[in-house]
């Protein structure tokens, strides 16, 4: 900041108001060159063809600058620097880098995504091309399943495929889910999906592993029930597992930790809390005979009955996975066996899986291959009735104790249950659901 003191000498004065001018000339040179980096880029975005790309994104790398492709192809921005990099993107195709270096149009084309338009997906009747399908079809591959990291396949599918809804029935260990695709299309005969693994119609997929599996299909159309018919009204699903492939023999070991909590906790009067609501209750109602809650000579009555502590913990989940396979020129096979352990976030639930998978195909001529898939999995599912477990914490009084004065848990008083008492002393033993715990099948292939 320049200061002009009106009290010096005509010299100070004059030389003050040199650098008042100076400094101006000084600024407007530096904002000039400034003003003219800045520019306005147009153009448009095609494919190879020549054909418009319509919606494409452009934008300037390392901004906040950006457009999209209006019907025709073409687009424009603004306040962009001379040596800006455009980034420009479609589905589809591959994404291109573009550096500006001072043009202000540009005709843009992009190069279609051969690597995500040559993915085979298998549609029930045999594999096609992705660039080939005419259907609505969704694939998840084995990469994004175990990015997931999923202890089942329903938390593999579980907002991996846009139109599939996926419910789970209760948050107890092992337990299923109910999948819906696009919704519920029929009425009075059931609403599951057709479940197809490896070729072969099953029921359910809860005993998969899902480190087994390679890739799953969702058919959502009524294409498929070209295929398979009116059992294909809620969708099908189809799961393809692992196979050996060419090369020395491959060996996966792997081991996952993971741990659990309860996320929020609603919150509870406290026992003082509810002795004041309680008096002034009884007060308002004009009966001060039980004025005071509070009796020294019965602990039961002076104790904390928050069952939170005692009822929820940390679980720990631990998993183990091993698998060998290979190919040779005539055989090809894959060896897995799993181990699931996890124990429930609340007391007394837990659930244990034990798995085991063969699949194997010999090419006995040159037109015959025999192949066999085997299965076999065993679970082991424990825990207590959900139903009322959250209900029973709010309707136990705050002050009563969990425990009578030999240290016995108290199961039941006045007719309201307590929910610790109900995990710690009726544990149910629970059957595992899905398919039968061993599964085997057999093909034939014999090229004509």
């Amino acid at each position: 900041m320049i200061k002009f003191d009106k009290q010096g000498s005509p010299g100070e004065r004059f030389a003050g108001l040199r650098r008042f001018v100076l400094a101006c000339l000084i600024s407007m040179f530096v904002q000039l060159p400034l003003m003219a980096q800045t520019t306005i880029v147009s153009g448009s975005v095609t494919d190879m063809s020549g054909q418009p790309l319509i919606g494409a994104t452009i934008y300037a790398k390392g901004t906040s600058i950006g457009a999209t492709t209006d019907l025709t192809g073409k687009f424009e921005l603004r306040r962009l620097s001379s040596d800006a990099v455009l980034v420009v993107s479609y589905i589809g195709y591959q994404t291109r880098e573009v550096a500006l270096e001072g043009r202000t149009e540009l005709n843009l084309q992009l190069e279609e995504a051969a690597n995500t338009l040559d993915d085979v997906v298998v549609v029930g009747y045999g594999a096609v091309r992705k660039r080939d399908l005419t259907g609505s079809i969704t694939s998840v591959d084995s990469k994004t399943i175990m990015e997931r990291n999923p202890t089942n396949l329903f938390d593999a599918l579980q907002g991996a495929a846009p139109g599939v809804q996926i419910t789970t029935n209760s948050g107890a260990p092992g337990e299923g889910a109910n999948i819906r695709i696009r919704g519920t299309s029929t009425f009075g005969s059931g609403t599951n999906p057709l479940y197809v693994v490896d070729e072969v119609p099953m029921d359910d997929i809860s005993a998969i592993n899902p480190n087994d599996i390679q890739s799953i299909e969702i058919l959502k159309d009524a294409a498929s029930a070209a295929i398979y018919g009116s059992r294909s009204a809620n969708g099908v699903i189809i799961i393809t597992t692992k196979k050996g492939v060419p090369g020395k023999p491959r060996v996966d070991v792997k081991y996952t930790r993971s741990w659990s909590k309860i996320a929020h906790r609603l919150p509870l009067t406290s026992p003082d809390e509810f002795r004041y609501f309680n008096r002034q209750r009884l007060r308002l109602t004009g009966n001060t005979s039980k004025y005071e809650l509070i009796d020294s000579l019965k602990p039961f009555f002076n104790g904390d009955g928050n069952q939170y502590d005692q009822l929820f913990r940390t679980s720990a989940k631990d998993e183990v996975n091993l698998s060998v396979s290979g190919a040779s020129e005539k055989m090809t096979y894959y060896l897995s066996g799993g181990f699931y352990n996890e124990d429930g976030i609340v007391v007394n639930s837990a659930y244990k899986r034990y798995t085991t998978r063969m699949n194997a195909t010999y090419k006995a001529s040159k037109r015959l291959t025999i192949g066999n898939n085997f299965q076999f999995t065993y679970s082991d599912q424990s825990g207590i009735n959900e139903s009322d477990v959250i209900g029973n914490i709010y309707n136990w009084i705050p002050y009563w104790n969990l425990f009578d004065a030999t240290g016995e848990i108290m199961h039941n008083v006045g007719g309201k249950n307590s929910t610790y008492a109900q995990a710690m002393l009726e544990r149910m033993a629970k059957s595992s659901s899905g398919d039968p715990p061993c599964f085997m099948a057999n093909t034939v292939s014999i090229s004509i």
